[in-house]
Protein backbone atom coordinates (compact mmCIF):
# COMPACT_ATOMS: atom_id res chain seq x y z
CA UNK A 1 0.00 0.00 0.00
CA UNK A 2 1.06 3.51 -0.67
CA UNK A 3 -0.09 6.86 0.67
CA UNK A 4 -1.98 8.92 -1.86
CA UNK A 5 -2.46 12.64 -1.31
CA UNK A 6 -5.70 13.94 -2.76
CA UNK A 7 -5.58 17.71 -3.18
CA UNK A 8 -8.58 18.11 -5.52
CA UNK A 9 -11.52 15.87 -6.32
CA UNK A 10 -13.99 16.26 -9.17
CA UNK A 11 -17.68 16.44 -8.40
CA UNK A 12 -18.44 13.25 -10.33
CA UNK A 13 -15.72 11.30 -8.52
CA UNK A 14 -16.96 12.52 -5.15
CA UNK A 15 -20.53 11.53 -6.00
CA UNK A 16 -19.43 8.06 -7.19
CA UNK A 17 -17.58 7.51 -3.95
CA UNK A 18 -20.47 8.80 -1.84
CA UNK A 19 -23.00 6.71 -3.78
CA UNK A 20 -20.99 3.51 -3.30
CA UNK A 21 -20.57 4.21 0.42
CA UNK A 22 -24.29 4.96 0.83
CA UNK A 23 -25.40 1.80 -0.94
CA UNK A 24 -22.96 -0.31 1.10
CA UNK A 25 -24.28 1.27 4.31
CA UNK A 26 -27.84 0.52 3.15
CA UNK A 27 -26.87 -3.10 2.46
CA UNK A 28 -25.49 -3.45 5.99
CA UNK A 29 -28.69 -1.97 7.49
CA UNK A 30 -30.80 -4.20 5.23
CA UNK A 31 -28.80 -7.28 6.22
CA UNK A 32 -29.24 -6.49 9.91
CA UNK A 33 -32.99 -6.05 9.34
CA UNK A 34 -33.11 -9.34 7.44
CA UNK A 35 -31.35 -11.22 10.24
CA UNK A 36 -33.68 -9.68 12.81
CA UNK A 37 -36.65 -10.59 10.59
CA UNK A 38 -35.49 -14.22 10.34
CA UNK A 39 -35.19 -14.39 14.12
CA UNK A 40 -38.76 -13.14 14.49
CA UNK A 41 -37.95 -9.60 15.56
CA UNK A 42 -40.17 -6.57 14.99
CA UNK A 43 -39.22 -5.72 11.40
CA UNK A 44 -41.75 -4.02 9.16
CA UNK A 45 -41.46 -2.52 5.69
CA UNK A 46 -44.26 -0.43 4.26
CA UNK A 47 -44.52 -0.06 0.51
CA UNK A 48 -47.47 2.11 -0.41
CA UNK A 49 -50.44 0.88 1.60
CA UNK A 50 -48.99 -2.61 2.16
CA UNK A 51 -47.06 -3.42 5.33
CA UNK A 52 -44.79 -6.46 5.40
CA UNK A 53 -43.43 -7.90 8.64
CA UNK A 54 -41.16 -10.73 9.77
CA UNK A 55 -39.25 -12.72 7.17
CA UNK A 56 -40.89 -11.03 4.17
CA UNK A 57 -40.25 -7.60 5.70
CA UNK A 58 -36.60 -8.49 6.27
CA UNK A 59 -36.28 -9.78 2.72
CA UNK A 60 -37.81 -6.60 1.28
CA UNK A 61 -35.52 -4.59 3.55
CA UNK A 62 -32.55 -6.03 1.66
CA UNK A 63 -33.89 -4.23 -1.43
CA UNK A 64 -35.57 -1.16 0.06
CA UNK A 65 -32.87 -0.01 2.50
CA UNK A 66 -29.98 0.15 -0.03
CA UNK A 67 -32.28 1.92 -2.50
CA UNK A 68 -33.53 4.59 -0.09
CA UNK A 69 -30.21 5.11 1.68
CA UNK A 70 -28.51 5.32 -1.74
CA UNK A 71 -30.97 8.03 -2.84
CA UNK A 72 -30.69 10.00 0.40
CA UNK A 73 -26.93 9.47 0.40
CA UNK A 74 -26.74 11.15 -3.01
CA UNK A 75 -28.72 14.10 -1.68
CA UNK A 76 -26.35 14.36 1.30
CA UNK A 77 -23.41 14.05 -1.11
CA UNK A 78 -24.73 17.05 -3.06
CA UNK A 79 -24.91 19.09 0.13
CA UNK A 80 -21.51 18.04 1.52
CA UNK A 81 -19.39 18.44 -1.63
CA UNK A 82 -18.50 22.10 -1.14
CA UNK A 83 -17.71 21.78 2.60
CA UNK A 84 -15.46 18.80 1.76
CA UNK A 85 -13.61 20.84 -0.88
CA UNK A 86 -13.19 23.67 1.65
CA UNK A 87 -11.83 21.19 4.20
CA UNK A 88 -9.33 19.90 1.65
CA UNK A 89 -8.16 23.46 0.88
CA UNK A 90 -7.70 24.23 4.58
CA UNK A 91 -5.85 20.96 5.31
CA UNK A 92 -3.91 21.13 1.98
CA UNK A 93 -5.17 17.70 0.93
CA UNK A 94 -6.17 14.37 2.40
CA UNK A 95 -3.89 11.33 2.67
CA UNK A 96 -5.34 7.90 1.88
CA UNK A 97 -3.59 4.52 2.00
CA UNK A 98 -4.51 2.73 -1.23
CA UNK A 99 -3.56 -0.11 -3.52
CA UNK A 100 -3.77 0.45 -7.23
CA UNK A 101 -2.86 -1.25 -10.47
CA UNK A 102 -0.45 0.26 -12.97
CA UNK A 103 -2.22 2.62 -15.33
CA UNK A 104 -5.10 3.34 -12.94
CA UNK A 105 -3.76 6.66 -11.70
CA UNK A 106 -3.06 9.25 -14.35
CA UNK A 107 -0.88 12.17 -13.31
CA UNK A 108 -2.14 14.49 -16.10
CA UNK A 109 -4.66 16.32 -13.94
CA UNK A 110 -4.32 17.80 -10.48
CA UNK A 111 -6.93 15.54 -8.88
CA UNK A 112 -4.44 12.93 -7.66
CA UNK A 113 -0.77 13.23 -6.89
CA UNK A 114 1.57 10.50 -5.78
CA UNK A 115 4.11 11.79 -3.35
CA UNK A 116 7.13 9.47 -3.36
CA UNK A 117 8.40 10.79 -0.04
CA UNK A 118 5.09 9.89 1.60
CA UNK A 119 4.94 6.38 0.09
CA UNK A 120 5.07 3.56 2.57
CA UNK A 121 5.01 0.15 0.93
CA UNK A 122 5.16 -1.77 4.22
CA UNK A 123 1.67 -0.85 5.45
Amino acid sequence: MIKLKITHIKFTSYMKLYCIMSICFGMVIGLIGFIIGILGGPVSVSIGESIYTGFVGGLLGLIVFPLFIGIFGNIIGLVTFLPFRLFMKIKKGVFLCVEYEDGDIINNDNSMKLDGSEANNGI
